[in-house]
């Protein structure tokens, strides 16, 4: 029964999706292209323990510049190639040391900005004490 079988390849690109809401985890998933629609986030995607490709060019997502390490945090270290390109061990170094904090923004919705900020360019904080 083809319904019975597990989804192990998910082609969903150029279908104007815009986010991934009730997406799921899906055991056995091993490949999702999702290029070519209106993706501007990974809010609605969950870790998925046996992704190894992803393909997300051509959506606002993908412009980001640290999306790659943003789809590490979020679908987990098992992922070995994003767009076409290999993951390398800068970036999987960079997405562990930014730790379970950055991988719950990131699938919170949040894009990552690793760029240092200094006092003037932060956001005005209320000091805890």
């Amino acid at each position: 029964d083809v319904l019975s079988k597990p989804v192990v390849s998910m082609e969903v690109n150029g279908n104007s999706l815009t986010s991934f809401d009730h997406f799921g985890t899906h055991d056995q998933l091993v490949e999702l292209n999702v290029e070519n629609n209106r993706i501007t986030s990974l809010l609605g995607l969950t870790k998925q323990r046996s992704l190894k490709i992803v393909r997300l060019a051509g959506n606002p997502i993908a412009t980001s510049p640290h999306y790659r390490v943003m789809v590490l945090l979020t679908v987990g270290f098992s992922v070995s190639t994003i767009d076409g390109q290999q993951v390398d061990a800068a970036e999987r170094e960079t997405a562990r040391r930014l730790g379970p904090n950055a991988a719950l923004a990131t699938s919170y919705g949040w894009a990552l900005d690793v760029v240092p900020r200094s006092a003037e360019t932060n956001w005005p904080r209320r000091r805890i004490s």
